[in-house]
């Protein structure tokens, strides 16, 4: 049996990290407090023709703080591990489809954050590009997210989204 079935894969392995510099090492009036975002990804197979930039959208940009204040103004780090599985799939004529999912856990010391902070998030997203014309690209996605606090309280959003991108 022969055919012409080819798989391939591809994709990005992607790194962040984040800096936090405080000018003495306290939370104080004169504290100067930065935070860098430093992205980076490496293509995994395929064309490399993907974009990588999920992270902060899907596993929830903010959703948890990276330290809390202790009583003795020290910082506390809030360890936190996330994940995102996306695919990016081409159908033909420029347009494409994605889907996602992705999650967070936060390890929080209630006895510091109390129990309002996040203790959880997941979300899954499927989008569809189509181009219209040179350099405009009609989009669609619908999301799904949950979040749970750590006083047990949880809520979900279901967003459905449309637009239009230019570009020159």
């Amino acid at each position: 049996m022969t055919g012409n079935t080819r798989i391939t894969y591809g994709g990005f392995i992607d790194v962040d990290a984040h800096l936090t510099d405080l000018s003495d090492g306290d939370i104080a009036p004169t504290s100067i407090a930065r935070d860098f975002y430093i992205p980076g990804a490496t293509p995994v197979g395929g064309t490399g023709d993907s974009e990588p930039d999920f992270v902060g959208r899907y596993i929830g940009l903010k959703a948890v703080n990276g330290a809390v204040a202790t009583a003795t103004s020290d910082l506390e780090p809030i360890p936190v591990v996330g994940g995102l599985l996306a695919w990016r799939q081409h159908i033909g004529g420029g347009r494409r489809f994605n889907l996602g999912v992705s999650a967070l856990q936060a390890d929080n010391d209630v006895a510091l954050t109390g129990l309002s902070a996040t203790r959880s998030v997941a979300s899954a997203f499927g989008a569809l590009m189509i181009p219209l014309a040179r350099g405009v690209t009609l989009s669609g996605e619908l999301l799904f997210g949950e979040r749970e606090l750590e006083d047990g309280t949880s809520g979900s959003i279901t967003r459905a989204t449309v637009s239009t991108k230019y570009t020159v």
